[in-house]
């Protein structure tokens, strides 16, 4: 009897043995798995951490020079990107230390540039209105970083002080990530902005339905001051008509300024005809005025 009992344990213990050994030679193969993948994608673990790390950042609102490059991937991907920053999570004070308040500014925002690529058209009017606060929204990652980097250069080429104070040149502007531009009306309250410049993409260039031209209209009238100014830019002259035939037709909210009144605009001598960076053509523009 206690010779089956010793046979019974020694078998049990062999059972548990051979499970132990299994479980072991499974977990060495996963492992052994997860090795070889990283040796053929040496990228891919620190491209999830980066990943993380990038969302961390964007989530305040600014995308700097160091995180723009892992945050660029590919076209496609820049596109899928969903927008993580609330308005009201969004850091400005991240971007303007002269102008910081805590985590708010002391003075609010009144130029705004929406849409690709028109950081360096702004930069070269920053310095026209030292103590007026604008912000450039780019859905570009690439371009946001390329944009703050340059304005960090400056910013340290132009220094009176070894703090940033207001009315130091540059220290007025900063780039934000705006992967939704149609958003970009809801991050400002209502007569806040005096100036917004707004590059329209054909629609040739954009996966997703852009707003109407009567959607932008209105979106915008909400949060430009009486007398404030709305600059449209366009790829082509058949792209600027359409856009202003349906623009107009919110008569009440804007009134249109003649060609040759706005080309004696000191903000648009400034930028010249070439507003858009790397545009290989004039920039058509279309400029109302709010009622």
């Amino acid at each position: 009897m206690a010779a089956r009992h010793t046979i019974a344990a020694f078998l049990g213990i062999i059972a548990v043995c051979s499970i132990i050994i299994a479980l072991a030679s499974l977990l060495g193969i996963a492992t052994g798995g997860l090795i070889a993948l990283n040796r053929v994608w040496p990228g891919l673990f620190s491209l999830f951490r980066r990943r993380g790390q990038n969302e961390r950042s964007l989530e305040e609102g600014l995308a700097t020079e160091e995180n723009q490059v892992n945050a660029s991937g590919n076209a496609e991907c820049q596109r899928q990107t969903k927008q993580t920053t609330e308005p009201t999570k969004l850091n400005w004070a991240a971007g303007y230390p002269a102008f910081a308040k805590g985590k708010k500014l002391s003075t609010k925002v009144q130029i705004l540039a929406t849409g690709s690529g028109l950081g360096p058209g702004m930069i070269r009017i920053a310095p026209l209105f030292p103590d007026t606060v604008m912000a450039v929204f780019d859905s570009d990652p690439i371009a946001v970083g390329e944009t703050n980097s340059r304005i960090m250069k400056l910013r340290d080429q132009f220094a009176k002080t070894s703090k940033p104070v207001v009315g130091n040149p540059y220290q007025n502007i900063s780039a934000f990530l705006m992967v939704h531009q149609a958003a970009a009306p809801n991050y400002f309250t209502k007569g806040q902005l005096s100036k917004v410049f707004v590059s329209i993409p054909s629609q040739e260039s954009v996966l997703e339905k852009s707003p109407s031209a009567v959607d932008i209209s209105q979106s915008y009238a909400s949060v430009t001051q009486s007398g404030g100014v709305f600059y449209a830019l366009f790829e082509s002259e058949d792209a600027l008509q359409r856009f202003a035939g349906e623009f107009d037709i919110a008569g009440h909210l804007w009134l249109r300024v003649p060609e040759e009144e706005w080309t004696k605009d000191c903000m648009m001598a400034a930028v010249g005809d070439r507003m858009k960076e790397g545009s290989m053509h004039e920039s058509r523009i279309a400029v109302w005025k709010r009622k």
